[in-house]
């Protein structure tokens, strides 16, 4: 994992503050980077390999930069035990990871059965029983088994190292690592939810408030504001994106 200088993160927001995410959470936005999409910022990443696939994670607010934290230091001090998505480059506001495929399960209602004491393979034939109705004897049974033993296995893990969180049914298979690896492993369920989230997380799906967010985010950056002076400015730009009706502060 290597770090995003201040230069190459203000580069980087520059360039996205004219695209369109493709998701977000409460904390965090996501753009895709390939070769399709947003690849000129592969120069500003020329160690990026331009034949895969990767995401960029910008922080929402201050609990964006929480999550962005919890989830750099979780990758640098236990990816090489943990089913994790790979970070390639990690900056206070900006993570670059692998993109992973999501599939059609629903994990959020797997991971129910994701407990710590039983074995995946048993967790994985209740969840099936009870969930999908599937008879035993349908062709595909053994591999639906098998692949949801697997993700079961990796909300076991994630359980482990974290603590319990139905964040942690957000997995996905890594096409590099050959495994179902944790693609958001941010949020710490031992600290706040408040200082994890962000109010503009709804707001960031306007393209032209997207545009002033990023922007707002390069005058910090280049500021070097801190974190107190930054929660000021999310505070200030969430009365000022939403009416009095909409939102209360």
């Amino acid at each position: 994992m290597k770090h995003l200088t201040t230069e190459e993160q203000v580069k980087i927001l520059k360039i996205l503050a004219e695209r369109e995410i493709f998701a977000n959470g409460n904390g965090r936005m996501l753009f895709a980077l390939n070769e399709n999409e947003n690849a000129d910022l592969f120069e500003i990443l020329p160690e990026l390999e331009i034949d895969k696939r990767y995401v960029v994670k910008v922080a929402i607010g201050f609990g964006g930069l929480q999550q962005n934290e919890n989830e750099a230091a979780m990758y640098k001090d236990h990816h090489d035990y943990y089913p994790l998505a790979h970070i390639y480059y990690s900056g206070k506001y900006l993570l670059i990871m692998e993109e992973v495929d999501t599939e059609e399960y629903d994990d959020y209602d797997m991971y129910d059965y994701a407990d710590y004491d039983e074995d995946p393979m048993d967790c994985a034939a209740n969840y099936l029983d009870y969930c999908c109705s599937m008879d035993s004897d349908d062709i595909d049974y053994e591999n639906t088994l098998k692949d949801c033993a697997e993700r079961i296995s990796c909300m076991q893990a994630l359980n482990d190292l974290i603590g319990v969180t139905s964040d942690n049914a957000q997995i996905g298979y890594s096409r590099y690592q050959k495994k179902y690896v944790a693609y958001d492993y941010g949020f710490n369920p031992g600290e706040s939810v408040d200082r994890q989230t962000s109010n503009l997380s709804s707001a960031i799906r306007d393209a032209d408030f997207l545009n002033t967010y990023c922007l707002q985010l390069v005058e910090v950056i280049e500021n070097d504001i801190n974190d107190d002076e930054f929660r000021n400015i999310e505070h200030d730009m969430v009365k000022d994106y939403y009416s009095e009706e909409e939102y209360c502060c």
